[in-house]
């Protein structure tokens, strides 16, 4: 396998690592120990490493290696906070698009809520009909996928409020759509005391 396959799957593996809420903030990635898990050498997982620092999916600094980043109150309250900027401005500039943007085809069973909510967020920063907004949509997702595990063992209900978001999205212009995003984050960010302590204990 050349040396620029590796490394994708590399990062695929620790990035999958990483969303699913499998490693605890603070911990510590240690590329030796990981390169020995993936069957590979070391270079490939530093090169994968920095990448996922370029997404601010990793933290590191000279002299203490690598890391999961912190799950702080005032961290999470921020990404809510961004997420929910990025997606009520997405649907101002959809006023200007005429995109189209794809039925959601409901799956078999219960569905993944981490995964299914990065989706629709996902598409409604594709309807902005600008990359950059939709690549912005689409990082913060990543950054709170693991967090979107935890938040399970906070609230009881995120199916069923998953449901009604996805029902929201039907009407694009509409005031419940709106109203769906901004409540979904305000209950968040009331609760970020509670989902960091998830954050630390979720598997």
């Amino acid at each position: 396998m050349s040396p620029g396959l590796t490394m994708e799957r590399v990062y695929d593996a620790l990035k999958t690592h990483l969303m699913s809420g499998a490693l605890l903030p603070r911990q510590r990635l240690d590329p030796a120990r990981l390169a020995v898990e993936l069957n590979t050498s070391t270079t490939p997982v530093r090169d994968a490493l920095h990448r996922l620092m370029g997404e601010r999916l990793v933290e590191g600094w000279p002299h203490e290696g690598f890391h999961v980043p912190a799950v702080s109150e005032s961290r999470l309250r921020n990404l809510y906070t961004w997420n929910q900027t990025l997606l009520v401005t997405s649907l101002k500039l959809r006023a200007a698009s005429n995109a189209a943007l794809p039925e959601q085809a409901p799956g078999p069973g219960a569905p993944d809520i981490p995964h299914a909510v990065a989706q629709l967020f996902a598409e409604l920063g594709h309807r902005a009909g600008n990359e950059e907004w939709h690549a912005a949509i689409i990082n913060t997702g990543d950054r709170l996928h693991a967090v979107r595990h935890a938040e399970a063992h906070v609230f009881d209900d995120v199916e069923l409020e998953f449901r009604a978001l996805s029902a929201a999205r039907r009407n694009l212009q509409g005031a419940p759509l709106h109203q769906a995003i901004a409540r979904y984050h305000r209950r968040r960010i009331r609760a970020v005391a509670a989902i960091c302590s998830a954050c630390g204990q979720a598997r």
